[in-house]
């Protein structure tokens, strides 16, 4: 490979990518026709593309947040998933 062709393991995998990837993981691991090799092979692909969706989902929810009501009617911004704020 020369030095100007990019590797495909360095692009990230796009979420949406990796969720199709490993919808076709649990069909091949459904499938009656798998050996077992395969069948490891396919399971250990399936953990690292459940690790990509799962980091790039983290990765998001921590940029989303949420506008609430203070008790007193100002609006504050809260992180994603923290709950509501003690009005204070």
């Amino acid at each position: 490979m020369s030095e100007t062709q990019a590797s495909p393991e360095r692009q990230p995998l796009r979420y949406e990518d990796a969720i199709r990837e490993l919808e076709d993981v649990v069909r091949r691991l459904e499938s009656p026709d798998i050996t077992l090799d395969e069948a490891m092979a396919a399971f250990m692909r399936g953990t690292e593309l459940a690790k990509v969706c799962s980091d790039r989902l983290a990765e998001i929810e921590a940029k989303i947040t949420a506008l609430t009501t203070r008790s007193d009617g100002s609006v504050m911004e809260v992180p994603f998933g923290t709950g509501e704020p003690d009005g204070t």
